[in-house]
């Protein structure tokens, strides 16, 4: 299974994707995975499996999403 990766100010999280369609956000009663930290949005974003691959995909979050340094809107992962 994929790991995510969280890096914000000195602090390094990870997480198994264990869900073909992962929600990610600060909001523990709407996302499967909360992270408790103000720069995420309450629903920031999810990972979709389909067709053999994972997208990351941002849910139009204050501060967007960065895949490999690159801030994008989705983005195929490799794994």
């Amino acid at each position: 299974l994929p790991i995510l990766k969280y890096l914000s100010e000195g602090d390094e999280l990870e997480f198994t994707v264990d869900n073909p369609n992962l929600t990610v956000g600060r909001d523990a009663k709407t996302n499967r995975l909360c992270v408790p930290n103000n720069h995420i949005s309450k629903n920031h974003f999810r990972i979709v499996f389909s067709e053999g691959k994972y997208t990351i995909i941002d849910n139009k979050s204050t501060n967007g999403i960065i895949v490999n340094g690159r801030k994008v809107e989705r983005s195929r992962c490799i794994y």
